[in-house]
């Protein structure tokens, strides 16, 4: 995982503070399965949304698009490559999939930060970054490039919008049994996860 905000958590609370801090890409994120384009190698056009400076990725070929494979990467994370009690720092829906490991792990996670909690989110994503004609596309089973997203290029498939279902918090009956402490930071003006569905979702923790 190599975005700056990352990268400057990583410099203040490991050389700053002290604390381990482990990093990384989610399946078919970042540096994680994607494969770059080299300069012999074509790209399929007709499912790249709109031009992305540098080097092009492959067309979604490989990609799992699966929501349960990225808790799973997480879970993963947390049995095998670390120890003792953690602080899991989430942005979107990485924040979704802390609040999901805590209920999995909830001897391990003691402590969320979640900014800009994407919450059951994935159905208002696709209707927020695709036009009319793309969603068909979609229903139909295509799975489309958005290549000039700030944020790096994402691909986006019904597959995906469905396999998150199963997942969702705010459709549970009752409370979460959440009960480490959770720190919200979240932006009023965020149109693809508003700050209601942040305060929907506090609502529902166990924890103070």
């Amino acid at each position: 995982m190599a975005v700056p905000r990352a990268s400057i958590l990583e410099k203040y609370l490991h050389e700053k503070k002290g604390y381990s801090f482990l990093r990384f890409d989610y399946t078919d994120h970042g540096d994680s399965t994607y494969k770059k384009q080299t300069a012999n190698e074509p790209i399929d056009e007709r499912n790249v949304l709109s031009p992305f400076p540098g080097p092009k990725p492959l067309r979604h070929k490989g990609k799992k698009l699966e929501f349960g494979a990225w808790i799973k990467d997480l879970l993963q994370v947390v049995d095998e490559l670390t120890e003792g009690p953690l602080v899991l720092i989430g942005e979107s829906f990485g924040a979704w999939l802390a609040i999901l490991a805590a209920l999995e792990r909830p001897e391990r996670i003691k402590g969320i930060v979640a900014i800009s909690a994407g919450v059951d989110f994935m159905s208002r994503w696709m209707n927020k970054m695709f036009t009319y004609q793309e969603k068909e596309r979609l229903q139909a089973g295509e799975t489309l490039w958005i290549a000039d997203h700030p944020d790096g290029p994402y691909a986006g498939s019904k597959k995906i919008v469905d396999d998150s279902k199963e997942f969702e918090l705010l459709t549970r009956q009752g409370s979460l049994n959440v009960v480490c402490p959770v720190h919200f930071v979240h932006s009023m003006q965020d149109d693809i996860a508003p700050y209601q569905w942040m305060l929907r979702l506090a609502a529902k923790l166990k924890s103070d």
